[in-house]
């Protein structure tokens, strides 16, 4: 059974450059991403932009710009700092596009004419640099935001609410019988005491007042709120749809659709490329009034791609999830067809190119863009499935916007009829020396494209796990990834990577001895093994910073180990055999700390792993602690550390 693993960042707000608690978060959700699929996950890895609000319309306006302008200048700073922070391949997804307003107002027209929207009329504070109403009685003495000490509007005006009060107990429900849903403990217990301890008011969802954002329909004048907008990007995405509805309503109207698997003699499939979907997808489309679905897969693959089908044979049919939509699918394979592939005048605009492809290739190619249509054919042509109840979906957020995803989210998707995240962290916030939260508003944050033109990706990479505790607050300041660079980088892994290295030239001219058990080092083993147990463990259960504890823990006892038995001194000795089994341990100790350091630090795990002539497409956790692993490799000589002390 494949499993699969969707894991979100919250969508970043680009009315300036992003600090380096943004690339925190980033860091910490790509450490995930990265374990995860070296778990044998077939991951999803979605994050993005929030590109609406007052705030960047007001920004906007001070430089002379559309707001379009302004984002997606900003977006492209977003964008670059991924890169250089060696984030892993993932989705990047922004509100400003035009599929995110065609599903959002489908949403709001949905549940208005559900009445879970209604029309009334909002009074009292808003907050501009948090966006968000502001209730009496959060408002400080000050008469300003609790969170940001901001000043506040007062609004009055008429406005559409999210009847979010009746889910109060539903939500308290679910908190008692998913305990671990919201994690850590504080989170919900911080929530329960400032938010549902008492009945949780309707959500005003519009604006009256501002351009920039995505209009209620019918009604130009207003534009939906925010954040209620903002949060549907998890479910918009492609990938979004494909994990929040599994399976379909029993209530739910239905749309139908016939595809056809076409296969050539060299057992290659026909795939068209449908532009709007920006999907590679099986010819097909909707059933017309009165028709078959054999009648209709025949006739969509010759609209679309020329081929006249002789004869079918039904697969399957299945229920998904696609723009806002349920469809049942019809699915028919066949070897029987006449004709020539050509794209009609008339399919053009709707189609930008027609191959044969391999089941690999297809595979791959619904890795990067999922298709439920396309995947639950390869289903059937290859005998696998994929159990929907084991897709696991694990959201990254911050504190300060606990209320929105702990509260509003999970309503949303039961008012949609979703399923909701198996988990959602909450990490905390990054703070200078002072103690002072780092923000924007605030000016005190530290530019991280800036840093990275200092230090090297990986030193932010392992800093932000090793020393900010995951889901709690942490400090960050320059000063302090120095010393941080020193101690772990330079004097701890460097050093040791560079000592052993030298050592296995000076003893055994450069080539790892055979692995032979010694009951002098079955301590190190053991340590060994107990390092990759706890990290795994540790990483399940989200504790990323207690799982480098354990890397820390092998990196000391491997160093004191050449303390303990020093190598020279055996060599001096003649010891030979206990001199190249401590070379042997040794390594494989290297081997696996840079294992378990390729989903933090992945430029330097691989470095290490080149530097031991170690494959690392074949280095698993089924074999990282096989010590026959490196028996007779030569190693690569290093002519320098793999990190200098800075001067």
């Amino acid at each position: 059974m494949s499993k699969s693993f969707f894991v979100t960042t919250p969508i970043f707000y680009p009315n300036a450059r992003l600090h380096l608690g943004h690339a925190y978060t980033m860091i910490m959700t790509d450490i995930i991403a990265r374990y995860k699929k070296s778990q044998g996950y077939q991951v999803y890895f979605q994050t993005g932009s929030d590109e609406h609000g007052e705030k960047i319309e007001k920004k906007a306006l001070s430089l002379g710009l559309i707001p379009q302008e302004l984002v997606d200048k900003n977006v492209s700073l977003f964008q670059r700092l991924w890169k250089e922070l060696n984030i892993s391949e993932h989705i990047f997804y922004r509100t400003s596009s035009p599929q995110h307003k065609e599903k959002v107002q489908k949403i709001f027209t949905r549940l208005l004419e559900r009445g879970d929207i209604y029309l009334g009329k909002y009074k009292g504070s808003y907050c501009i640099t948090c966006e968000d109403y502001i209730t009496e009685g959060k408002i400080t003495k000050e008469k300003t935001c609790p969170f940001f000490h901001s000043e506040l509007r007062e609004i009055e005006e008429p406005a559409y609410f999210l009847r979010v009060s009746k889910y109060h107990s539903w939500l308290i429900k679910y908190y008692t019988q998913n305990p671990d849903f919201l994690l850590p403990t504080n989170a919900k217990k911080e929530l329960f005491e400032n938010f549902l301890k008492n009945d949780i008011p309707d959500l005003c969802i519009t604006r009256q007042d501002l351009k920039w954002g995505i209009s209620v329909p019918s009604e130009s004048e207003m534009v939906i709120y925010v954040w209620f907008e903002a949060l549907l990007n998890y479910l918009n995405s492609p990938v979004g749809e494909y994990f929040f509805f599994p399976e379909a309503p029993s209530d739910g109207k239905v749309r139908e659709f016939a595809c056809v698997a076409v296969a050539n003699q060299k057992n290659q499939y026909l795939l068209v490329y449908n532009k709007k979907r920006d999907r590679w997808v099986f010819p097909g489309g909707k059933l017309e009034k009165g028709e078959t679905p054999e009648t209709a897969a025949k006739r969509e693959t010759w609209e679309e791609t020329n081929l006249t089908i002789t004869d079918l044979e039904k697969i399957g049919e299945e229920t998904f999830y696609v723009n806002n939509i349920w469809w049942k699918g019809y699915f028919y394979q066949t070897q029987k067809y006449s004709g020539t592939i050509e794209i009609k005048d008339q399919e053009k605009e709707a189609i930008g190119e027609i191959k044969f492809l391999t089941i690999p290739e297809i595979q791959q190619i619904i890795n990067q863009k999922p298709d439920r249509g396309v995947e639950y054919v390869l289903e059937k042509l290859t005998g696998t499935k994929k159990e929907k109840k084991s897709w696991e979906i694990v959201q990254v957020i911050g504190k300060e916007i606990t209320r929105f995803h702990a509260i509003y989210w999970p309503i949303i998707l039961k008012l949609l009829g979703a399923r909701l995240p198996n988990k959602i962290l909450v990490h905390g916030w990054l703070v200078d020396p002072e103690g002072e939260k780092s923000s924007k508003s605030k000016g005190n944050v530290i530019d991280p494209l800036e840093l990275l033109k200092k230090y090297p990706p990986d030193l932010i990479r392992a800093y932000s796990v090793a020393k900010i505790n995951f889901l709690q607050d942490g400090i960050c300041s320059e000063e302090l990834l120095r010393n941080f660079y020193q101690s772990f980088l330079v004097n701890n892994l460097s050093n040791l990577v560079s000592r052993v290295n030298k050592m296995i030239y000076l003893y055994n001219d450069g080539i790892i001895p055979e692995f032979e058990k010694n009951e002098k080092l079955e301590n190190y083993h053991h340590e060994c093994e107990l390092t990759i147990e706890e990290f795994q463990k540790k990483m399940n259960q989200y504790e990323l910073t207690n799982a480098f504890f354990h890397i820390q823990n092998l990196l000391d006892y491997s160093n004191k180990l050449i303390t303990d038995f020093a190598p020279w001194e055996l060599a001096k000795k003649g010891e030979i055999t206990l001199l190249h089994s401590t070379l042997n341990y040794l390594s494989n100790g290297i081997k696996i700390i840079a294992f378990l350091l390729n989903c933090i630090m992945p430029e330097t795990s691989e470095k290490i792993l080149a530097t031991f002539n170690i494959d690392s497409e074949k280095l698993n956790w089924d074999n990282c602690l096989d010590f026959n692993f490196l028996n007779g490799i030569k190693i690569k000589k290093l002519e320098r550390h793999l990190y200098e002390a800075i001067k």
